[in-house]
Order: structure tokens, then sequence, then C-alpha cells
């Protein structure tokens, strides 16, 4: 081959899914001999057995199973369908056959391939497709198992074939086909991982309402209730979260699910008959859905969407007349206002609305009253206490520190550089000072795990300065960047720590942020041409393992972790810490090519495309 004729560039093997051993003690799976033995297994001296799909691969088994039950279905009643269709043909004097009676003898055979039935899948190999590789078991120190069997079975009346829905109608046409797939211990358990992980962060639903949706359903009076529309909206969408957050649903239901709450997204806005608190409480059950989802572009619009609309209704500019009214909607605000920052943070986008637009006052917390939720009383071990009152601190505690973040994207984009150094420490006080803040979990918070506690507060204090430091330019001075290294580190070192602690809900833009924190570590190594460290070092592996879990049950993700792969192996075997040879570079630009499909904030993708450069320093 001749020197200037361009060479194909290489693909990195997609790599192998972790063993049995490895996934469930959530370790790095890697380094398998020629037996095909991992590492983590060797040290143990126990048995390496790879983690296997399905037989069917991207759809589960009892997906195809029930497929294959419609399809049979179908064949048994078409003879009595194509005899029927001929009597008419007959007694219409030879006329041709009508379009529509055509149409409605292959209804369920079109709707497996029309997009807007809720039984539609796209192609194994569609980008819409992502598959769920969930399985049934759990570890054991899991509060919301449902290993065993239930006891009690919602019986599922529903014809074959009936699952279909058209975009014009209500949620309600197809939510008893839906939801006779979950028994009343699965609707319970969901119920309570909802309100468990996500309540006390975002509380923005009436639990007392969630109540009463709950029993209705499982007593059956769902079925006569005549306004069952918005109940049965939000039963499903909180089961569905519930299912997501467990990663329990195997089957069609997810696919099903997700296909009906698409097309139903704009019949629920244009839905005069619902009062805007609620259309935006669907948005948010929805933005949650997405965020556990791998579209970045996706969530970004379901956000904005929600966002957008609230405004239009005057959330922004709402005041507390002490009602229970008022104080759902100033908790619906705020929330909306932090899952839009998280969105404005990870992709460096301009905070919307300004903050001086806000009239909205913040959100106090104060002593809730008790509630009853009545799934409590259907799982195994909650027999006792189905009365709860939510500690709110944290929620408060986190929409100080989003404001922050807002006035942190606002004012760094307009400082000149002479004073980004005195701005710079004023934030960094504030972060601290927020960081450390103990009134939020005084009195013995019950979580002592996950996001909502005190080591999800510290990561989100060293998100903030990664936030902070990365939003000055790195020509600025070498002590910014000592500091912006060091927020790297401790960030990672977090969030690893948290996913030991407990397993962690995999959301898409917590990938996306711990991604952009290690080319953030590996860019700064490389420009300033330094040495790694073993501080470094070991931020570095940290990451590589944070987004081999992420991978381990994600479609999209895989390709994120190969690319922070490559840039670790780049660092560690460089002769020069600022040479990448060009095997590498054409690597790399592969992976970034297929990483720019899902987005990334513009700097770090500076980054990386001036990483994919010929630039290399001689020495």
């Amino acid at each position: 081959m001749r020197p200037d004729q361009p060479r194909t560039p290489r693909l990195r093997r997609k790599k192998a899914t972790a063993c049995q051993r490895c996934r469930a003690r959530k370790q790095r799976c890697d380094d398998q001999d020629q037996d095909g033995a991992c590492r983590n297994c060797k040290s143990a001296k126990a048995e390496c057995v790879p983690a296997t799909h399905g037989p069917t691969d991207t759809y589960s088994v009892s997906y195809v199973e029930d497929l294959e039950q419609q399809v049979a279905s179908f064949h048994a009643r078409l003879p009595q369908q194509t005899s029927e269709t001929a009597a008419q043909v007959h007694t219409g004097a030879g006329t041709l056959l009508a379009p529509n009676t055509q149409s409605n003898i292959y209804a369920e055979v079109q709707g497996f391939n029309d997009p807007i039935n809720a039984f539609y899948l796209p192609p194994i190999h569609s980008r819409e497709n992502t598959a769920f590789p969930f399985d049934f078991s759990y570890p054991d120190e899991n509060l919301f198992s449902i290993a065993q069997e239930p006891t009690i079975q919602v019986n599922n009346t529903v014809e074959p074939g009936s699952y279909t829905i058209d975009a014009s109608q209500s949620l309600a046409a197809s939510g008893d086909a839906a939801m006779a797939d979950v028994s009343v211990r699965e609707g319970a358990s969901f119920f309570q991982t909802y309100f468990e992980t996500i309540h006390p962060r975002y509380p923005f639903l009436d639990v007392e309402e969630c109540s009463t949706a709950y029993l209705k359903w499982k007593t059956g009076e769902m079925k006569t209730w005549n306004d069952k529309d918005w109940p049965m909206c939000l039963l499903k969408l909180i089961i569905a979260n519930g299912a997501i957050l467990q990663n329990a649903w195997l089957d069609h239901t997810a696919r099903r699910q997700r296909q009906g709450f698409d097309v139903q997204e704009q019949s629920i806005l244009s839905d005069d008959s619902l009062k805007p608190s609620r259309r935006i409480q669907f948005l948010l059950l929805h933005a949650f859905l997405a965020l556990h989802g791998e579209n970045t572009e996706r969530i970004v619009h379901i956000i904005g969407v929600a966002m957008r609309f609230a405004i239009l209704h005057g959330f922004h500019r709402l005041t507390n007349d002490g009602t229970h009214e008022a104080d759902m909607k100033i908790k619906a605000w705020w929330s909306i206002y932090c899952l839009d920052k998280v969105v404005a943070i990870t992709l460096r986008i301009p905070p919307y609305p300004p903050d001086e637009w806000i009239e909205t006052p913040s959100y106090e917390a104060k002593p809730d009253p008790q509630f009853f939720m009545p799934w409590a009383a259907d799982l195994p071990g909650f027999s006792d206490g189905t009365l709860y009152n939510f500690d709110l601190r944290y929620f408060a505690h986190m929409c100080r520190i989003r404001r922050l973040h807002s006035e942190i994207l606002t004012t760094m984009r307009g400082l000149s550089p002479d004073i980004d150094t005195a701005r710079l420490r004023e934030l960094r006080v504030e972060i601290d000072r927020w960081t450390k803040s103990d009134e939020v979990f005084a009195n013995g918070h019950p979580n002592r795990e996950g996001h909502a506690s005190p080591l999800g507060v510290v990561y989100v204090g060293h998100m903030t300065r990664f936030l902070l430091y990365s939003s000055v330019s790195l020509e600025v001075s070498s002590e910014i960047v000592d500091e912006l290294l060091q927020a790297c580190c401790d960030a990672c070192a977090t969030f690893r720590a948290l996913q030991k602690r407990k397993h962690l809900p995999r959301h898409w833009f917590d990938m996306l942020f711990v991604f952009q924190i290690g080319v953030t570590m590996i860019y700064i190594v490389w420009r300033r041409a330094i040495t790694v460290s073993k501080v470094v070092d070991r931020a570095i592996r940290e990451c590589t393992a944070i987004l081999s879990i992420f991978a381990d049950r994600s479609q999209n993700a895989d390709v994120y972790r190969d690319c922070m792969d490559l840039l670790a192996s780049i660092v560690s075997r460089a002769a020069q810490p600022a040479n990448i040879d060009a095997e590498s570079r054409r690597e790399l630009a592969v992976l970034v090519g297929q990483i720019e499909e899902n987005r990334l904030a513009s700097h770090i993708h500076s980054q990386l495309l001036d990483m994919c450069r010929d630039n290399t320093i001689d020495g």
C-alpha cells in the first residue's frame, strides 16, 4: 500500500457480554484467557459462566411465543372471515370488494407494520428498537423483589388481537389490555419502587390521587368508572416507570406500552378536558420513561415540551396561597425546572427561561401529612406500616443547586478572562456551602443510599465543580485546570461508590455526563502532555468501569464505553503523553462519528475532534 493511500479505519470488535458472576457483582469483566474465564472468576476460583441472551436475541422468548399465539389465532379466524367476505361479494352482484372491508380483514397483520399501532415493533436494526435484556433474578437485598409467584392475579379477559389502538382514541381504550398482564403483587411492587425512588426527588404527583387509582384498579372498579381516562393513564405510567426501575419487564408489554404512550402524547396535550397540571404530570412521567431510553434528542424534546407548556400556563409565575392545588403546582414547576437543568448542564444548553422571568417562590420543605399507600399492604413483608410521610428536604435542597447550575451556565459565558478567577471563587464557596449543608439529612434521613442520600449530594457537588471549571477556557490558568482535573477524579470516584452501594437507575444522561467527565480528564492529560498520576489513572479506570456497567444492558452505550476504553489505552501506552498514533486517531474518528448521532456537549465534541487530528508534538 502506498504511503499516500488512505487506510480503512479498523473498527473495534464489540466486547463480549459480562459473565454472570461479574454482572451480579457489577464488576468489569475482562482479561478472558483461552478457556474463556475472566480475571475476577479466576482470582475467586469460581466457574466463569457467560451471561446468555434468549434464543431470539433482540426479542424475548415470551414476546415471540405471544406473537405466535396471535398469528395462530388470526389463522384460526381467517376461514370464517373469508367466507363472510365471499358472501358479501356475491350479494353485491359482482361488485369489487370495498377497500374498507379488505383493510378490516387484514387489520391485525397490517398493525404489525403500522408505526401508529400499539403492537408495532420497528425492525431489529432500527434505532427505535431498544432491547430489554432484563431478567427476574434480583439480589437478596433488593426490597422490591418479585421473584416469588404472585398470590393474586388479574384475569386477562381481552381477546387476542385487541391491543390495536388508534392515535385518536383515549388511553382508556387499551388500558385494560395493557394492565391485564400485571398482577396485583407486581403492580404494588412497581408503585412502591416509584414512590421510593422518584417521588422523593420529584414530588409532582398527588399521593392520594395515586392511591385512589391503585385501589380502583386492584378491585376492578376502574372497568366501570366513567371518568377513567386520566386515572388509567396515571396508573399505567406509574407502573411503567416502576417496572423499568426494577428492570422487570421482559416481554412485549414494555414495547406495546411505549408505542401507546408515543401515539397518545399529542392527544393528551390537546385534551382541554384535562387540567394543565394533569397534562404536565403526564409529560413528567413520560420524561422519566424517556430518561431510561437511549435517545438524547427524544429526552430533550419531551422535557422541552413540558417546560414550554408550563410557561404557557403561567407555572413560572405562581403564588403560594396556602392551598393544596397551589402547593402541587409549585412542586410540578420545580420538578420541571430541575429536570431541565439536568439536560442543560449535560449538553451545555442555555437555560430557559431566564431566572429573572421566574416569580414562582422556591419550594420550602415543611412537615407533610401522612399518606395512606395501599400498595404497601400487597407486598411481601409489608404487612405493617402503610402510612408514609415523605421527607422533601432533599427536593428543596436540589432546587437550590439547580438554580446555581442555571447561574453558572448564564454568567460564565459572559465573563472576561481577567475576572474569571474572582467569580469562580465566589461560586466555589456557594457550591461548598451547599454540599456541606447538614440540614437536609437531619434527624436521621431514611434513605442512606442512591441519589437521594448524603453520598448523592456529594456527587452533585462534584458535578457542579466540574460544570464550573469546565465553563472556563483551558488556556486561562493552570490552577483552574488543576481544579477541573480534581473535580473529574472526585466525580468518577463518587459515582462509582454510588453504583457499588445500590443498584442505581440507569439514566441515559448519567451515562452521558460521566462519559464527558472521562473525556475531559484524558483531554487535559493529552493537551498538557503530562504523565498520568495514580489518582488520575484510578479515576480513568473507575470511569471505564461505570461505562461498562451502563453498556452491559444497553444497546447504544457500547460506543461510549469503547471510546473511553480507546482513550484510556492511548494514554497508558503512549511513548509521549501528547502523542496519538495514526491508527488510534483513525479508530477514534470512527467512534466519534457514531457518538455524534446521539449528541454531546459542543466543547466535549471539540475535544474529541482535537484528539483525532494529526497534531503530534515532537519530543
